[in-house]
């Protein structure tokens, strides 16, 4: 299951032993979007996507800046993202 962020996927697999008695990752695997700290603890373990987001927060801000300046000139940049693999899958 691929879930849009950490704290949805957290929350996922908390329903998912403590509802329904699955086994993860033999019943269900889970992955999150974020990498927020928690996911890296022990009691979950969640494989998770990481996004450079102080990369991306400097670089919006760089593009703002410029259009606040009346600069016309649209900047594209691509992040990469990575997969954090851990015990969720």
């Amino acid at each position: 299951m691929f879930c849009t962020s950490d704290l949805i996927a957290l929350g996922v697999m908390d329903a998912a032993r403590k509802e329904l008695g699955l086994r993860i990752p033999e019943d269900v695997a889970i992955i999150g979007y974020d990498d927020i700290e928690m996911s890296s603890w022990e009691s979950y373990s969640l494989t998770s996507v990481h996004q450079p987001v102080e990369e991306m927060i400097e670089k919006a801000m760089g593009i703002l800046d410029n259009l606040l300046k009346g600069e016309k000139r649209r900047d594209i940049k691509v992040f990469n993202p990575v997969l954090k693999k851990r015990n969720s899958v």
